[in-house]
């Protein structure tokens, strides 16, 4: 977010698991989960978006977001900050740690006028870390997906994906292992 301005730089409306892998480690703090899954994505340049990040005020110098809902169209049920560092590990993954930090929301008094405001302020109370890894040759693949018309299949397949033998599979378990055993070590 640039200062002074709010814009909507992608509205998601569903995500859909594909598919999902835990690996729980009873004697580790520290767990993981692969997961492929598809996005919805629509038109931020539509109503009733374009009507809500109309009624979008960030003040820099306290820390503050107001908003409205939109009546009808769209009410928010949560507002989160994100904080995302990318860094790259060795090729060809890229891991991204995102802090995200649950602001609170206080409705402001109305003066009787009939639209809602609604402040959203930082607490630090809840806070949480992700952390994600990312196999960058398949960054291109999936960016194709964006391109696509309507009904058209992606011209991948599971097998590139994965690789012959599951070789780019195995890679990407052998990295996450390895990670989960740095922060086991940086933590105990």
């Amino acid at each position: 977010m640039t200062q002074g301005v709010v814009q909507l730089d992608k509205v998601v409306t569903r995500n859909n698991p594909v598919t999902e892998i835990n690996w729980i480690s009873l004697d580790r703090i520290f767990d993981f989960q692969m997961s492929l899954k598809t996005q919805e994505v629509v038109r931020s340049d539509v109503k009733p978006y374009t009507t809500f990040i109309k009624r979008v005020a960030a003040t820099l110098t306290s820390n503050t977001l107001t908003y409205e809902d939109v009546p009808d169209f769209l009410k928010v049920q949560d507002v989160l900050h994100k904080h995302t560092t990318r860094h790259r590990l060795h090729y060809p993954f890229i891991i991204e740690i995102t802090r995200t930090q649950r602001l609170t929301r206080t409705p402001q008094p109305t003066m009787g006028i009939t639209s809602q405001k609604i402040m959203c302020a930082y607490t630090g109370l809840d806070m949480w870390y992700d952390v994600e890894v990312f196999y960058s040759p398949h960054k291109a693949e999936f960016e194709l997906n964006r391109k696509l018309a309507v009904g058209k299949l992606a011209p991948w397949t599971v097998e590139t994906i994965l690789g012959e033998n599951d070789s780019q599979l195995i890679e990407y378990v052998r990295c996450l292992l390895l990670l989960t055993e740095k922060y086991q070590s940086v933590v105990s």
